[in-house]
């Protein structure tokens, strides 16, 4: 008997943009693939409650970031998440991509200099 597959859990950063919309269009059509785990979003406080509502995410995984950016690389960086879909523009994104996948929430160190 074939063993069957774990289902990704999923973060979905930017998720009330066009690429997070579609990429939850994708999730509802393979749900048996997926479970969304977090979702974040810039301003669109409404859809991203009825997003949150739809795949089960609880309200405290369901965040708000234009202005605490931080919040994006407290949830790439759970534990509980396989997969992290940054569809997040501009300079927050790729923070939250980079300090994500080093699995550690620290600030950036600037370099030392030497004499």
């Amino acid at each position: 008997m074939a063993a069957v597959p774990a289902r990704k859990r999923l973060l979905i950063l930017g998720s009330t943009g066009s690429i997070g919309t579609q990429a939850l269009d994708v999730v509802r059509n393979h749900r048996e693939e997926y479970d969304v785990v977090a979702l974040a979003a810039a301003r669109n406080g409404e859809l991203l409650a009825a997003q949150a509502e739809e795949f089960g995410v609880p309200l405290a995984r369901a965040r708000l970031c234009a202005d605490t950016p931080e919040v994006l690389t407290e949830l790439a960086s759970a534990p509980e998440v396989d997969v992290v879909l940054n569809a997040v523009v501009g300079f927050a994104g790729l923070l939250a991509d980079a300090r994500g996948r080093s699995g550690t929430a620290r600030p950036s160190r600037s370099p030392t200099r030497r004499a």
